[in-house]
């Protein structure tokens, strides 16, 4: 049984946490090398949720490039395809 399957009924966080760190460590690498400007963004990474009257919120980060500003070239095809 796979680790997922298993993390399913009982989460281990710190599993999950480092893949995660591992999943983004390796993406980052990859797309300084070989990626796009990431067309959500604009190559900025994310943006500001506006919730205040003066323009100021909280800093989201893009889901489709992971903050990095850059994309796989097979994740720049899925983002424009929609």
């Amino acid at each position: 049984m796979a680790w997922r399957e298993r993390n399913a009924e009982h989460p281990n966080y710190r599993r999950i946490d480092y893949v995660w760190r591992v999943h983004h460590e390796r993406f980052k690498r990859f797309v300084k090398q070989h990626g796009l400007i990431c067309q959500s963004c604009g190559g900025g990474g994310g943006e500001v949720d506006v919730i205040l009257d003066d323009g100021t919120g909280p800093w989201e980060e893009c889901g489709w490039c992971e903050g990095t500003g850059k994309v796989t070239r097979w994740i720049r095809g899925e983002l424009h395809a929609c």
